[in-house]
């Protein structure tokens, strides 16, 4: 009994050690935070202008700066934020620990897609010395929305019925412009260079059913796009309206409007000077290293691969992105699959994998990684073995697939290769 006893005691006396141990290591809100202890100093933003300009042609309008957003981040600390007022509520001096800080101006907190609504946006740094004031007096914005606008030629307006809509998507942004729809859409940009634009038209034209999908690749971020159609291929003679009889060819355009033309934002706009440069980022300790790659699993991708009769092969192409993909971009060039074709299997001649938005079924449905399973990998298996059978159905013909791997890093990196078969 009494070695029990003494077996129980030392249990207890284990488990009050092991609960005191635990208590000490839990924080029960009696930690003091971290404090900061750099010296200080004063910013000042009385005669700060914020100027807006913008590339793409805009007609000239007043903007009210007033609820602009001023942010302000601490490059130091992993560009924390530190402050955050609206433009027309600023003070005119404000006090910084001293170090390393960025200004940044935006117009809003930006949607994915808008109507009329222009997203801006300026940067600059500035560093806080110990009891010194230090002054900022410009900071340019500019337009880094992707801004879109839907026309129909004359001709091609009298046939459409009230059903025809046009459906714009950008990344996860999204807009139905209507046929008679004036407004320019606004689309978020996912990167500077490298965004895919895609458009649908679908409804009733001159009583025949249309559905007209394409992608437009390297879309910038501040660029104006038109996107225009207009009748193709008619002759001479006006379709006779109301026809049902007569197969309608449609010309869908992307153009880029001539960058000449500036906002004019009243006696806050800036006048036109360079802008200040981008702060360089720090360079790749091995850039090629860490280039994307692309290559055939099996095969050379670098030469024409040839499908067997039976119209079935295996045909993988490994990618690999040690910063992670941003964009993966397929064009399709096809002496056979038209575009009407690849409509068909709810596909695009261009694309992207990592934002496929209306594509998202088809891609899917064909067995292609899209969305989540393409952004951020490092690597990735783009498998087109279910494509292969539509490639020799429409007859014999050389199908390229022009492949380009974005990634992540600071300053993206781009490989671009072409995928060539060839169907008999």
């Amino acid at each position: 009994m009494k070695k029990k006893l003494y077996i129980l005691s030392i249990l207890c006396l284990s488990l009050l050690s092991f609960a005191a141990c635990d208590r000490e290591s839990l924080d029960y809100g009696t930690q003091k935070p971290e404090v900061d202890n750099r010296p200080e100093g004063k910013v000042s933003v009385a005669g700060l202008q914020v100027g807006v300009t913008t590339e793409p042609v805009v007609k000239s309008t007043k903007i009210d700066l007033t609820p602009f957003i001023i942010r302000i981040f601490d490059k130091d600390h992993g560009n924390k934020l530190v402050n955050e007022w609206a433009y027309g509520d600023m003070p005119e001096i404000f006090t910084l620990k001293v170090g390393n800080y960025s200004i940044a101006a935006y117009s809003h907190d930006q949607l994915p897609a808008e109507f009329e609504r222009p997203f801006y946006y300026g940067v600059r740094d500035f560093t806080v010395k110990e009891n010194e004031l230090t002054s900022i007096e410009t900071l340019k914005c500019i337009l880094r929305s992707i801004m879109v606008t839907v026309v129909f030629d004359d001709e091609l307006k009298q046939l459409l019925s009230p059903d025809v809509k046009t459906t714009v998507q950008v990344g996860e942004g999204q807009l139905i412009y209507q046929k008679d729809e004036s407004r320019a859409g606004h689309f978020y940009a996912l990167n500077d260079n490298q965004n895919l634009l895609q458009s649908t038209l679908i409804g009733t034209i001159d009583g025949e059913p249309v559905n007209l999908s394409k992608a437009f690749p390297d879309v910038k971020a501040g660029e104006h796009r038109i996107i225009k159609y207009t009748i193709k291929n008619v002759g001479e003679e006006k379709p006779d309206e109301g026809s049902g009889s007569i197969t309608i060819n449609i010309d869908m355009s992307c153009t880029v409007v001539d960058k000449d033309e500036v906002i004019k934002p009243g006696e806050d706009v800036i006048p036109d000077e360079k802008p200040d440069p981008d702060p360089t980022p720090d360079p790749d300790p091995n850039p090629g290293e860490d280039m994307p790659v692309i290559v055939g699993q099996g095969f050379d991708i670098t030469q024409p691969v040839n499908i067997p009769e039976s119209g079935e092969m295996n045909v993988v192409v490994n990618i690999s992105a040690p910063k992670g993909i941003a964009n993966l971009f397929v064009e399709i060039d096809s002496e056979t699959l038209t575009e009407d074709i690849l409509v068909s299997v709810g596909l695009a001649k261009t694309f992207d994998l990592a934002h496929p938005g209306a594509l998202q079924e088809g891609l899917s449905g064909l067995g292609f990684p899209t969305g989540d399973q393409v952004i951020g990998k490092k690597e990735l298996v783009f498998d087109i073995s279910q494509f292969i059978p539509l490639l020799g159905i429409y007859g014999a013909g050389t199908h390229n697939f022009k492949i380009s791997v974005v990634d992540q890093a600071a300053s993206p990196n781009t490989k671009r290769q072409t995928l060539t078969l060839i169907s008999h």
